[in-house]
């Protein structure tokens, strides 16, 4: 994927709201953008393996199906919600639903935490198949 200068844009703007935000080193800045260029491929490679599946006609289950428990409950859409879509983590959601204190927030709180859970799952360079809540197996998704 070349990078357009809309993106190139829009790199810019993140590294700015980093420095502001107390990530002045490049070090750090950069390993902040790798994270979140982590969180954008992920919902990429996610959305490929389900058209695949559906092509090749085998059953998939998404890493954004089910629900999640809230660790911080500032985080809720309403009082009380304590659980929220694993769908929420996709970063076409967060990344244009939120913004300031609450982005970061939800970021630090919530979305580390969530790809940190999968990370665990992690075998030999690929998601390795593991259950759900229900504990229904997931497939496996190839990176």
């Amino acid at each position: 994927m070349p990078l357009t200068p809309d993106m190139r844009r829009s790199i810019d703007q993140i590294r700015d709201y980093l420095f502001g935000g107390g990530y002045p080193d490049p070090v750090n800045n950069a390993e902040q953008l790798s994270f979140l260029f982590f969180f954008y491929l992920v919902e990429t490679i996610d959305a490929e393996n389900k058209m695949r599946a559906k092509v090749l006609k085998k059953p998939y289950t998404s890493l954004f199906e089910g629900e999640w428990t809230l660790r911080n409950p500032l985080n809720a859409p309403k009082a009380g919600v304590t659980v929220i879509p694993r769908d929420q983590f996709r970063w076409s959601v967060w990344a244009k639903a939120l913004s300031g204190e609450s982005l970061v927030r939800f970021v630090r709180d919530e979305v580390y935490p969530f790809f940190g859970e999968l990370g665990h799952q992690i075998c030999s360079g690929r998601f390795s198949p593991c259950t759900d809540a229900k504990g229904k197996p997931r497939n496996a998704v190839r990176l």
